[in-house]
């Protein structure tokens, strides 16, 4: 099979873009308190790979899909989020380059980690496998329809 080879200057460009310029903002978020069952509609409806748990602005846990799941499964009643919530996890912040979430969702076989404000931990947004390749897509475009600007 034929490899696919990336000039030198995409991947510089690739290396350059920020986990902010791709990170999606208008995910469904939760509390504490929210109860597991309640957790279903951001499931089904939204396809996330982590559901973030704040406490006013700032994260303090997350819902993997897979939890929620062992959650479904496991007979026991409806609890608060609190409960079963990860408070063990990795976060990016937005200045990171992507390469640096790329090669964080691959050693840790997650599907996407929650980005948060470096100084205070407020949350900002959640960057996925699912939505990686488009974000880095769409930057690499807007890139060159900016350099086509500047030769005109």
């Amino acid at each position: 099979m034929d490899q696919i080879r990336i000039s030198q200057s995409v991947t510089e460009r690739i290396y350059g873009i920020r986990v902010e310029k791709i990170m999606r903002t208008d995910v469904v978020r939760v509390t504490p308190d929210t109860m597991m069952s309640e957790l279903k509609y951001a499931v089904k409806e939204n396809n996330y790979a982590c559901i973030p748990v704040l406490t006013g602005e700032k994260l303090v846990g997350q819902i993997s899909i897979e939890g929620y799941i062992d959650w479904l499964t496991s007979g026991i009643g409806d609890v608060p989020v609190k409960n079963l919530m990860d408070k063990d996890y990795k976060t990016l912040h937005p200045d990171e380059p992507v390469i640096t979430a790329v090669r964080e969702l691959e050693h840790i076989g997650l599907r996407g980690l929650p980005v948060v404000e470096q100084s205070s931990d407020r949350f900002l947004g959640v960057i996925c496998r699912c939505t990686m390749m488009e974000g880095v897509l769409a930057e690499l475009d807007v890139s060159d329809e900016n350099e086509e600007a500047e030769r005109k």
